[in-house]
């Protein structure tokens, strides 16, 4: 949780978003926008496998002591699925190349990951099959019904 102290809020922010589709491109994310992204760079290393170029994400050692480590998990994880990746010490480095092929994801009991391998299947050629799909409801206990819903 945020603190004043820490200089991020305790609140997170909430927006309206207006969404186009448009052609990805590699990113860095430094360990100044970290705090605020914590929960959302494994869909950044997602995302970075459909983008053109690479994706680095640097700072966020905190990933390593979340319900899993989360830097080796994911990794590992979408190298499963075919993801060109690489863990570094506080991050991961991604280099797009347009796709996943797909396979089996284990969420290691993790909700985040969970739900990782769930949004990886619906963007891959050839779909995810999560083991421990059910971590998803720790954070997200409709998330399945959700996404079937997208499915329809």
């Amino acid at each position: 949780p945020g603190s004043e102290e820490s200089g991020v809020p305790a609140i997170e922010p909430l927006c309206e978003l207006d969404v186009a589709y448009g052609p990805l491109a590699g990113t860095v994310v430094e360990a100044g926008e970290v705090p605020l992204a914590i929960d959302e760079l494994p869909l950044v290393a997602l995302l970075g496998c459909f983008a053109e170029g690479d994706t680095v994400v640097r700072g966020a050692g905190e990933l390593r002591v979340k319900e899993s480590d989360r830097i080796a998990t994911v990794v590992d994880g979408l190298r499963g699925l075919g993801a060109q990746i690489e863990a570094t010490e506080d991050g991961f480095a991604v280099t797009g190349t347009g796709g996943l092929r797909g396979g089996v994801l284990q969420a290691h009991g993790d909700h985040r990951l969970a739900m990782l391998g769930v949004v990886a299947g619906l963007a891959s050629r050839e779909g995810v099959e999560v083991d421990g799909i059910e971590a998803a409801a720790v954070s997200y206990p409709g998330f399945a019904d959700d996404v079937a819903a997208l499915q329809s």
